[in-house]
């Protein structure tokens, strides 16, 4: 890969990772904010007192939401610690947490209160009798969106992770080294010698000394080889005869 096209992979990374990671803080934010608002009112007598009103936010008639806004959280800061298969994990860890949400919520929208869970919240005292609970949907709502937009931050770590970094080349064996630079080099004579023609042979070789590297040149002398050699060692004979004679028959 060039250096050109690594650089654009790497900031189409970046970019993705700001992507999911905008995603996960909005899906936290929001399912915290949400499970900071009311989402069932109720009224209770106990025939000492008028009606009393009372509400559950989100937190207390949803208590997993908290925890899971905490999930949420850290798996912002996870992502960005960790690579491949293991960034995969946080994001299936990341959508399994939206998806709990999503399907709470849905669960207390879809479900009517239920005067037994209200009592038991509210721990209401003996003989207290709820006469009216309602849950309030746009709060619940909005759990839900937040749900939504983490399962999504997870789904797109686990389709497509950030690769993992490939070793530096001090850690290939002097083999696997060797072979990597010879390549290289191989590539370097093919431009300098193509089709642009004996005449233009300094040119060719110029633009070659422009696309060596200055790492390829060090891994080259390291292993070895002559970096500024384009001859291919394999046509030397051709030339063993020497200037004006021809080869031997």
């Amino acid at each position: 890969m060039s250096g050109g096209e690594g650089a654009a992979t790497r900031r189409g990374d970046a970019r993705r990772m700001v992507v999911e990671a905008g995603l996960l803080a909005l899906g936290a934010l929001v399912t915290w904010a949400a499970g900071r608002m009311d989402w069932v009112g109720y009224t209770y007598e106990n025939g000492l007192q008028p009606p009393v009103d009372g509400s559950f936010d989100g937190a207390a008639w949803a208590s997993e939401l908290t925890p899971l806004a905490l999930v949420l959280l850290a798996g912002i800061a996870a992502m960005f610690a960790v690579r491949g298969w293991a960034q995969r994990v946080i994001g299936l860890i990341v959508t399994a947490a939206g998806a709990t949400i999503v399907v709470r919520s849905s669960m207390a929208l879809s479900a009517a209160a239920d005067p037994a869970e209200v009592t038991r919240l509210g721990d209401l005292r003996a003989g207290a009798v709820v006469t009216a609970a309602q849950t309030h949907p746009g709060p619940i709502v909005l759990a839900i969106v937040g749900g939504v937009l983490a399962a999504a931050a997870g789904l797109l770590m686990v389709v497509r992770p950030r690769p993992r970094r490939e070793l530096p080349s001090k850690y290939e064996t002097p083999a696997a080294r060797r072979d990597s630079v010879a390549k290289a080099m191989a590539a370097r004579r093919d431009r300098a010698k193509g089709p642009a023609g004996a005449g233009q042979g300094a040119s060719a070789g110029g633009g070659a000394d422009d696309d060596m590297t200055q790492r390829l040149m060090w891994e080259a002398l390291d292993s070895g080889a002559d970096p500024t050699d384009d001859e291919d060692p394999a046509g030397g004979a051709g030339d063993a005869a020497g200037p004006g004679g021809d080869a031997p028959r």
